[in-house]
């Protein structure tokens, strides 16, 4: 490079900063997702700490699915968080460029708190955060994670020479809508005398396809 000038110089080090960002790539070890309070897992709803959980778990880079370059397993600490964490060919991770969008899915649905904190303040406490599809952005529900994080380093190569400094990015957190249904309950009275000012009634339900009651 000619640096006798500062023009020359000023191009030297934009020819040199070009070579380094554009030669970049990402190496993605692990994706960590704490689930709130809110909302509880559908597919493994019954598994305990350190269940391995990877044939309930979709991984996608952009609309292509990943299949066998990963692990996820289900945690839940001394405090009863539970955390689903995806690790990329074990400590080794996986390289994807700088515009590939890794994602991570599994399926849930909103608890019991969530219903029951609806049907008493009938309102929402959260908004879905920007980027989180047209169901969530922008809109009222309850936050379906606590905190999800990308565990990853930028791989740059200059001179030969690879550096990969380890870093995390936090995503944005979705939201989940509770739906309440009603329930219209008509008492009619039979016979002569006198009748009790009210009564109480007991629901119960049935899930589709079981036998007893649930």
């Amino acid at each position: 490079f000619d640096g006798t000038n500062p023009e020359n110089l000023t191009k030297a080090f934009e020819q040199i900063y070009s070579t380094i960002t554009s030669s970049a790539k990402i190496k993605v070890f692990s994706i960590t997702d704490t689930l709130s309070q809110w909302v509880d897992p559908v597919d493994f709803s019954n598994a305990t700490n350190g269940a391995d959980i990877t044939k309930h778990v979709t991984v996608k880079n952009g609309n292509k699915a990943l299949t066998g370059e990963y692990a996820a397993t289900y945690g839940v600490d001394q405090f009863g968080n539970r955390t689903v964490t995806v690790k990329f060919n074990g400590k080794d991770g996986i390289v994807a460029e700088k515009t590939d969008v890794i994602d991570v899915s599994f399926k849930v649905k909103p608890s019991n708190a969530a219903y029951t904190n609806y049907a008493k303040n009938q309102r929402y406490p959260d908004k879905g955060d920007a980027k989180t599809g047209d169901v969530s952005a922008g809109k009222q529900g309850y936050h379906s994670n606590e905190d999800a994080k990308l565990n990853y380093c930028v791989l740059t190569e200059v001179n030969g020479a690879t550096s990969c400094e380890k870093t995390e990015a936090e995503y944005p957190h979705p939201v989940v809508r509770v739906n309440l249904g009603k329930i219209n309950i008509t008492k009619q009275w039979k016979g002569s005398g006198e009748h009790a000012d009210s009564v109480t009634v007991q629901l119960q339900r049935k899930a589709i396809g079981a036998s007893t009651d649930a």
